[in-house]
């Protein structure tokens, strides 16, 4: 199953997904690392901004779009 984490900006919040082609060993290696993060971290997300098409998010403003890893 896809996990998925959610990042904020400037401009809002944007979801991003972690596929389930990645390992549990790494999945588990970075849910440790983003709970261990202190609020207003500051990372860099590598990945492709994919359109949500029928799944937007109306309720979001960046509900358009997320981020695929």
């Amino acid at each position: 199953m896809d996990r998925f984490f959610v990042l904020r900006d400037a401009y809002g919040s944007v979801q991003a997904k972690i596929s389930e082609a990645l390992s549990r060993e790494s999945f588990i290696e970075l849910k440790a690392l983003l709970k261990d993060l202190p609020y207003e971290s500051v990372i860099q997300v590598d990945g492709i901004v994919v359109d949500r098409g029928e799944n937007r998010n109306e309720a979001m403003k960046t509900g358009d779009i997320e981020v695929w890893k």
